[in-house]
C-alpha cells in the first residue's frame, strides 16, 4: 500500500504551523481562532472521490493515494491521482490538500498571487476558478502546465499536466468539483 510519505507532509505542516510558508499576510487576514478549536482535517477517504476520473484516451496510474496527518491541534490531509495519456510522455497529476482551516497560511500564499509574468520560456499569472483564487504557470519547454487553487480558506488544489497544450491541460482543472470541495467540513 502506497501512502503519501511523512517526509512530504511534515515540511508542509511545519511551515503551516510556523507561519513561514510566505511572508505574513496583513493582520486582517490572520485567523484569530485558537488552533485547539479548529476542526480536524477532512479524512482523506472523503477527498478521494473528488479527484477526477481518467477522460477518454487517458488511464489512471495505479490507485488514488491519500493520507491524513494530525499533529496535536494541527492537521492536514492530502490525496493525489496520476494519469497517463496513450501518447508517450503526456502525464497529469491532481492533488487536493486540506490544511484544516489554517486560513492564515493559505491567505499568506494567496497574497503573493496577484501578479503576472510572461517571458520567452512561459508565463505565470493569477486567475479564478469558479470564483476561487488561483495561480497558473506554463513552461514552453516540455509543455508543463500547473495550477494552484485555494478553496474555502482550507483546501489547496494542485493540477500539473505535462505534454499537452494549455487548453487541454485546463480541462483537468475544470474536472475538479470545487463547489463540492467547498462544502466539505
Amino acid at each position: 500500500m502506497h501512502l503519501l510519505t511523512l517526509r512530504r507532509c511534515l515540511p508542509l505542516l511545519a511551515l503551516a504551523i510556523a507561519g513561514l510558508a510566505l511572508p505574513a499576510a496583513p493582520a486582517r487576514a490572520q485567523d484569530p481562532t485558537p488552533a485547539e478549536s479548529r476542526p480536524p482535517a477532512v479524512d482523506f477517504k472523503r477527498l478521494i472521490p473528488l479527484l477526477p476520473t481518467a477522460p477518454s484516451g487517458w488511464a489512471i496510474v495505479g490507485k488514488p493515494r491519500g493520507n491524513t496527518l494530525q499533529l496535536g491541534a494541527y492537521g492536514m490531509a492530502n490525496v493525489e491521482a496520476e494519469f497517463k495519456k496513450d501518447a508517450g510522455g503526456i502525464e497529469a497529476k491532481v492533488e487536493i490538500f486540506d490544511y484544516a482551516l489554517q486560513k492564515d497560511t493559505l491567505n499568506s500564499m494567496i497574497s503573493g498571487w496577484n501578479f503576472s509574468n510572461e517571458s520567452t520560456e512561459g508565463w505565470q499569472k493569477s486567475m479564478k476558478v469558479d470564483g476561487f483564487p488561483g495561480f497558473e504557470t506554463w513552461e514552453e519547454e516540455g509543455k508543463k502546465f500547473e495550477t494552484f487553487v485555494a478553496v474555502a480558506g482550507r483546501f489547496w488544489v494542485h493540477v500539473q499536466v505535462t505534454g499537452e497544450p494549455v487548453e487541454d491541460a485546463r480541462r483537468w482543472v475544470r474536472a475538479v468539483d470545487f463547489k463540492r470541495l467547498e462544502g466539505l467540513k
